[in-house]
């Protein structure tokens, strides 16, 4: 499986059409809502992955449910039996969603094989792309806690400030320590440089977004004129759809900045009184 799995993506690119497969995707009405079905679809599946895995190594998994991150939506599965079993079970439970993912990739990839259909490589990227986001050991996603099981440190996030503290950091063993420091060394940088660069990006975003939707009202009108429902109703849909990632990224921006003015403000406040 892993050797079709690499096979296929391979193939993709050679094959060529990513590029117009994206323009294809946004400037059709509708074809953002096919996208989006396929993406949560595979979401689903990522999370399968996961129980699968787990219920593998000896485990029981849960339930699998879902929210909204910000705007987008959010899939998980309670694998919390996982922690009774050895390290490589819960890493192999790190690593199902990824590897349920990548297949549900290679069945798009095949089906773009047979039927040609122009919007199902841009999707295969999306999911390559959501997958790489995925093994980013920088935020809690699969590669966090892929790292967590590695290292032993059950949550990097909120044991900083224990293992900051000497007594505590003595307990661990020194190579676990290592990777602990070695993971705040990147990590720290790293997400304020993500940050800046989502700020920079933004503008881009929004005229890129702003492109795409004005070809979007041309086609509104035309369908209005033409009294065509079905096409008013897919037209709409690409525009909503559209706004979604600019609309999103500009609360996460503006969230992030007053959480950081805030915890500032904490810290002032709270050495004025101690003066």
């Amino acid at each position: 499986m892993l050797v079709a799995v690499v096979a296929a993506q391979v193939w993709l690119y050679a094959a060529g059409g990513v590029v117009a497969s994206a323009q294809h995707t946004l400037y059709t009405p509708g074809a953002l809502l096919v996208v989006l079905g396929l993406l949560i679809a595979s979401a689903v599946f990522h999370e399968f992955g996961h129980a699968a895995a787990l219920r593998y190594g000896g485990g029981t998994p849960r339930s699998i449910g879902a929210g909204l991150y910000i705007l987008y939506p959010a899939f998980f599965t309670d694998v919390t039996d996982g922690y009774r079993l050895g390290r490589w079970a819960r890493v192999r439970t790190d690593l199902g969603g990824v590897y349920f993912h990548l297949i549900f990739a290679s069945a798009l990839v095949a089906a773009y094989g047979v039927s040609r259909q122009p919007l199902l490589p841009f999707t295969v990227l999306l999911i390559q792309m959501e997958v790489v986001r995925q093994l980013l050991p920088f935020v809690r996603l699969d590669g966090y806690w892929l790292l967590a099981d590695l290292t032993g440190i059950p949550d990097f996030f909120s044991q900083t400030g224990l293992v900051m503290n000497s007594m505590t950091a003595a307990a661990l063993k020194p190579w676990a320590r290592t990777c602990f420091l070695a993971y705040l060394a990147v990590t720290t940088p790293l997400l304020g440089v993500l940050f800046v660069l989502i700020v920079l990006g933004l503008p881009r975003l929004l005229l890129m977004t702003w492109t795409a939707m004005q070809r979007q009202f041309a086609v509104f009108a035309w369908a209005i004129d033409s009294r065509d429902a079905l096409a008013v109703a897919a037209v709409a849909t690409q525009l909503a759809i559209l706004a979604v990632a600019p609309i999103a990224t500009t609360l996460l921006v503006f969230g992030a900045a007053r959480a950081g003015v805030a915890a500032v403000a904490r810290r002032f406040a709270r050495s004025y009184r101690r003066r």
